[in-house]
C-alpha cells in the first residue's frame, strides 16, 4: 500500500525528479503549483491539475516553490499576486474538464507577463564589449 505524503514533502521530491514535473504534483493534490526561479536557471511557470475541474475557491489552493541553484523553498504569496503563465505541457496533455483551471487565473497571468516583459526590457545580455577577442591575420 502506498502512503500519501503532505505536499510539503512532495517539494523535496520535485529536486530529484526536476522542475518539469509540477503537474505531477498538481494533479495529485488537485492544487495549482507554482514554480519561481531566476531567468539563467530556468522558467517561472504555472502548473495546473491535468484532470478535474477547479474546486469553488481555486485561489486556496496554491502551491508555490521557489527554484534557487542546487534547492527548492516554499513560497508564500500575497493574495492577488501575479502568477506565471501556464506550463505548455500542460495544454498538450490536459483533459477537457480541466481546461477551465487556467480561465480563472488569467488575469493575474497577463499582469505577470506584463511585469516580466519589463524586467527583460531592461537586462542587459552579457558581452564581452569591455574585453573584445581580437582575431588577427598572420
Amino acid at each position: 500500500m502506498v502512503q500519501k505524503r503532505g505536499y510539503k514533502s512532495w517539494i523535496y521530491t520535485m529536486v530529484i525528479v526536476k522542475s518539469d514535473m509540477g503537474h505531477i504534483l498538481a494533479t495529485a493534490y488537485n492544487r495549482v503549483v507554482i514554480l519561481l526561479t531566476k531567468h539563467k536557471i530556468g522558467y517561472c511557470e504555472t502548473y495546473f491539475p491535468l484532470r478535474g475541474r477547479p474546486p469553488l475557491d481555486p485561489f486556496a489552493r496554491i502551491m508555490c516553490v521557489g527554484m534557487v541553484p542546487n534547492h527548492f523553498v516554499y513560497v508564500k504569496l500575497k493574495v492577488g499576486c501575479p502568477l506565471p503563465l501556464t506550463c505548455k505541457e500542460w495544454k498538450n496533455h490536459r483533459a477537457p474538464e480541466a481546461e477551465t483551471w487556467e480561465d480563472t487565473f488569467m488575469d493575474r497571468m497577463v499582469e505577470f507577463d506584463k511585469l516580466m516583459k519589463n524586467e527583460k526590457g531592461n537586462m542587459k545580455m552579457e558581452t564581452n564589449e569591455d574585453d573584445p577577442v581580437v582575431v588577427r591575420d598572420k
